[in-house]
């Protein structure tokens, strides 16, 4: 039954940018604020899931991908100019040998299956304009089985790890999921012209311009772009070595990356500059928090799933328990979600330009939905899978009014 929960909610994040997009109308929209361009650029970073090949072809592919967007005009006309300035660096287990002959120690049939799969685990890259920087993190690459198992389900209460940086106040014992650890640990060794994160950071911060430093991510990545952003925080005598700077972190749908004292040592360290972006109709948000998790049965109204879902959430909350799970800045006001009956927004008559008349991508994958059983789903359980899917990627590009860029940069990236 663990192993069904995995494959439903794999499906509901693994989904998390890229849709069949159609042109948009010709006419120059104006600039995007702050948030939605920090927003695109977290999407952006989603542009080589689910593309197979050895590492140096998927960050030439990421590269050559997030710069075709940086110089199309129309996305400038969206975004402003960005340029890329570190990156993008890519995480592969199946390229890393000594982590895959540790693995082969504990589950060897495993660590054969995933030598197999060359996908990009984890992704990364920093974007300039002017002096404000935009780390983004990619969410979780549908194909990486890897990132299934070992970075969003590992949440077991004894697989947490203690949070090794700053100087949390003695009555706090901060912790993060293993499967959180895993991934900050996978971004904060990777490296581009030889250089890490930080030490590219240490750079930008030594002439004395006070950089904003922006740290994002969507799904998977809105859990590790903030926990990234406090370990670069709590490190900074490390790079900044006394020069000023200025963190911010904008983080969209992420589960909860670690227990209650880690939530309230975030929060006294990041939570000022801290905007976590959620939408309450999002299933996704609602992981690992028990009673977060126990909302998800009757998360819709229009919707009343079958006890197979009903089943699946009480395992998600066994997998959790003992964990003491709560979201980061647990107060932040949500995005008011509203049920919708269409299934892909740049089909659907949202967006300016015309529509094209072929399914819609969450149509086509409603058999894949099936699977998570012997037999057929039952069909409100089918509805209740594509309404998650729907409320955990493009509901926040119509939420955020994002559509029109949501829609032109998946054609972008997709072509």
């Amino acid at each position: 039954m663990v192993k069904l929960f995995s494959l439903c909610l794999a499906l509901v994040l693994s989904f998390t940018i890229l849709m069949p997009p159609t042109a948009i109308a010709a006419s120059t929209p104006p600039l995007l604020d702050s948030t939605q361009q920090t927003l695109v650029l977290s999407f952006l970073s989603n542009a080589i899931s689910g593309v197979e090949g050895e590492p140096e072809d998927l960050t030439q592919k990421l590269t050559d991908k997030i710069n075709l967007v940086f110089a199309d005009p129309t996305m400038q006309s969206y975004l402003g100019k960005w340029e890329l300035v570190w990156g993008p660096a890519i995480y592969q287990l199946a390229s890393d040998q000594s982590a895959l002959d540790e693995l082969a120690n504990d589950y060897p049939m495993l660590a054969d299956r995933l030598s197999e799969l060359k996908y990009a685990d984890d992704a990364m890259y920093v974007a300039r304009q002017n002096n404000r920087y935009v780390v983004a993190i990619a969410g979780t690459n549908d194909e990486s089985l890897y990132s299934w198992l070992f970075q969003n389900f590992d949440v077991k209460s004894n697989r947490q790890v203690p949070w090794p940086y700053g100087n949390p106040l003695e009555n706090l014992d901060p912790k993060i999921s293993g499967g959180t650890n895993e991934g900050l640990q996978n971004l904060l060794g990777m490296t581009s012209s030889g250089q890490s994160l930080l030490e590219f950071l240490g750079t930008i911060v030594a002439d004395g311009n006070n950089p904003e430093i922006i740290f994002t991510g969507h799904s998977l990545g809105g859990a590790l772009s903030p926990t990234l952003a406090l370990a670069v925080f709590d490190r900074s005598s490390e790079w900044a070595k006394g020069n000023d700077f200025s963190i911010f972190v904008e983080p969209s749908a992420g589960p909860t990356p670690g227990n209650n004292d880690f939530s309230k040592y975030y929060g006294d360290r990041l939570g000022e500059s801290t905007k976590r972006i959620w939408n309450d109709l999002d299933i996704v948000p609602h992981a690992w928090n028990q009673k977060m998790l126990n909302q998800i049965p009757n998360i819709y109204d229009e919707i009343q799933p079958s006890q197979v879902i009903i089943c699946l959430v009480r395992i998600a909350q066994r997998r959790a328990s003992g964990g003491k799970y709560v979201q980061l800045l647990p107060e932040e006001e949500s995005l008011e979600g509203e049920f919708s009956d269409s299934a892909n927004i740049c089909l659907s008559g949202y967006h300016l330009g015309d529509s094209v008349d072929r399914p819609s991508l969450l149509e086509q994958n409603v058999k894949s939905l099936k699977f998570c059983s012997e037999s057929d789903l039952p069909e409100q359980d089918v509805e209740f899978l594509q309404q998650s899917l729907y409320q955990h990627t493009e509901a926040y590009a119509v939420l955020l009014d994002l559509v029109d860029p949501y829609c032109y940069l998946n054609e972008l990236i997709m072509n």
